[in-house]
């Protein structure tokens, strides 16, 4: 019975102990990993070396205990630990690629090739395998035996379009511009809904350099395959990417026939001209449209007729002195755009601008209201139009003074569009209406919940004018300077720029010491350049940029100073600078983006665009 008992007993005991001692080494894995995190990196290899003497420990301790060994640079211990990981485990690609791994770090280009090449071979045959493979091998910068995998496997199973987006990667990290411009397109051939995609990493990785050899290989595949509408389309854009609208708007014209868009195509590069303030070509695609389509059922006429009409308005607006006979032709048209379409959602929003001119251009207040009520109360109208033409008849109340009615039509869109851009929209526009009024502790708190505003220019609106509030009552609790501030803003929003400018020296001549001043000589300088006053509209902006240059308005002022001296004076050289020394000072400015994209347009336009590879 005794026998039998301790029979029993050790076979117990045998059973267990196996279990205790893993317990026991899990502990002192888990140990020796923390003590590898934190950097005891030899405390760590004392417990890793005494753990590799169990097979049960080699695969778990590997990594960590692989990477000491490289980096202590003791090759012939992690020769033999990788010796054993193999011997038990020959089928396990991560550490035969870790076998490559040591011969580079050992030096031994010769293995390294050998080795890899065998490797390549060897899982050539299994696809999903070679995937795992080469992305391990390119966290471990072995990328170029991972672009040997991928090829070789397209080569044996004879699908030249496999990988395509994983060896676009590759190239990318590699710096191979060729093969990368390649596998995109190949990979945006089997994927053309990627089309997006492919334009988003041609626009991050490619120089203004690489645009003129992208131009040249897309026009040599659309002459071998005239119909892969996936080239044409990237042959636009590239156009555009080189600030070449012109040959752009030629290509588009060739595209949309070639596809019969009807037009679409020309509309949406005229849509982009506009956009980039590139007019001329933004007419030409319109009007082009117009001609070639002239079904006034078909929307894209009734498109190109209206927009043809907001960009012309755009440049009337845009030049000083305003000339309204232009503006009356303007009105005019968006009516007979009315009289021969009839009445659809472009009419209306063609009609909503109509509203605009003839408030706050042509004085006719009282039109401009029943224009909007008309557009706001006709039945079928798009919500989201009709809640912007409440948000313009809320501005024309306030050109004529009656701020309760607007901020009635404020609060109407605010509550109906709850944290969205037009709702914040409307938020600032009560938050203004409070500033103009006077009542700045409201219209602070306003402005406060709008920096947290999706839209980033709101958010950046609201504070830098809560900001410029609560600056000046720590300054001054009567706010004497900033109401008048206030009402000289009110009078920019009227359009009465003359008296907004005789405030504005004032508050500089008679408040000198006033926080507000740099505000000040920025809104000073905003007016001179809207009235062609360009060399005291650079004096304005220089002393914002030499003595507040940490304020509010500093990025503001030398974001205006480089766009003036670009686009009015035609001292390019100076604007380069200017916008260099904006991203150097301003990174995280609202206006940086737009500051990289003249930057890449002005050198562009430097550089000599007909040779390279990519």
């Amino acid at each position: 019975m005794n026998k039998l008992k301790n029979i029993i007993f050790y076979s117990v005991l045998l059973f267990f102990i196996p279990v205790i001692i893993i317990g026991q080494d899990r502990d002192r894995i888990a140990l020796a990993d923390s003590y590898y995190k934190e950097g005891s990196v030899d405390k760590a290899l004392t417990i890793y070396r005494d753990l590799s003497g169990s097979r049960l420990n080699t695969s778990l301790i590997h990594k960590n205990y692989f990477d000491i060994l490289l980096n202590k640079a003791l090759y012939d211990e992690a020769q033999v630990h990788l010796d054993k990981l193999i011997k038990h485990n020959p089928d396990n690609i991560f550490y035969q690629i870790d076998q490559g791994i040591l011969y580079k770090y050992m030096n031994k280009d010769r293995k390294l090739e050998d080795h890899m090449d065998m490797l390549v071979n060897r899982i050539a045959y299994n696809p999903s395998q070679v995937q795992m493979a080469a992305h391990y091998m390119v966290r471990n910068d072995l990328s170029d035996y991972a672009v040997k995998s991928y090829l070789k496997t397209r080569d044996v199973t004879g699908k030249a379009d496999m990988y395509a987006i994983d060896l676009a990667n590759i190239y990318r990290i590699l710096n191979r511009k060729d093969e990368m411009v390649n596998e995109f397109l190949l990979f945006a051939e089997q994927n053309p809904q990627n089309i997006s995609y492919i334009k988003r990493v041609f626009q991050v990785y490619l120089t203004e350099d690489d645009f003129p050899s992208l131009k040249q290989l897309l026009i040599e595949r659309i002459q071998k395959e005239p119909n892969n509408y996936l080239y044409n389309d990237l042959l636009v854009w590239v156009h555009i990417q080189m600030n070449d609208f012109f040959g752009a708007y030629i290509q588009a014209r060739a595209f949309d026939k070639r596809r019969g868009a009807k037009g679409q195509i020309v509309l949406n590069l005229g849509n982009t001209a506009r956009a980039n303030k590139e007019y001329e070509i933004a007419e030409r695609s319109y009007q082009y449209v117009m001609e070639q389509y002239p079904d006034k059922d078909h929307s894209n006429y009734v498109i190109a007729k209206k927009s043809l009409i907001e960009v012309k308005q755009e440049i009337v607006i845009n030049t000083y002195p305003i000339d309204s006979v232009r503006i009356k032709d303007l009105i005019t048209a968006y009516s007979e755009l009315k009289e021969e379409i009839g009445i659809n959602n472009y009419v209306l929003e063609g009609l909503k601008n109509k509203a605009y001119l003839q408030a706050f251009y042509m004085g006719n207040v009282e039109e401009a209201v029943e224009t909007l009520k008309f557009v706001i109360n006709y039945p079928g109208v798009k919500k989201e139009l009709r809640d912007e033409a409440k948000l313009d008849l809320g501005d024309i109340y306030l050109l004529k003074r009656e701020p309760w009615e607007a901020t009635l039509l404020y609060g109407q869109v605010d509550k109906a569009n709850k944290e969205s851009d037009i709702g914040f929209r409307a938020k600032l526009r009560n938050a203004k209406l409070w500033y103009y009024s006077g009542d700045f502790n409201l219209a602070k708190s306003q402005l406060d919940v709008l920096k947290e505003a999706t839209s980033r220019i709101i958010s950046n609106d609201a504070m830098e004018l809560s900001l410029l509030i609560q600056d000046n009552l720590a300054y001054d609790t009567s706010s004497v300077a900033l109401q008048r501030f206030a009402k000289a803003d009110l009078y920019i929003f009227r359009g009465q720029l003359d008296s907004a400018e005789s405030i504005y020296n004032e508050i500089i001549n008679k408040y000198p010491e006033d926080p507000i001043i740099d505000e000040a000589h920025y809104q000073l300088g905003r007016i001179y350049k809207l009235t062609n006053r360009y060399e005291k509209a650079i004096n304005e902006f220089n002393i914002v940029i030499e003595n507040y240059s940490f304020d509010i308005k500093g990025d503001n002022a030398l974001y205006e100073k480089g766009i003036l001296l670009e686009e009015k004076i035609g001292n390019v050289d100076e604007a380069v600078i200017i916008y260099l020394e904006f991203l150097k000072k301003y990174p995280a400015s609202v206006y940086s983006t737009d500051v990289r994209r003249r930057l890449r347009l002005l050198r562009e336009g430097d550089q000599s665009s007909d040779s390279g590879s990519i």
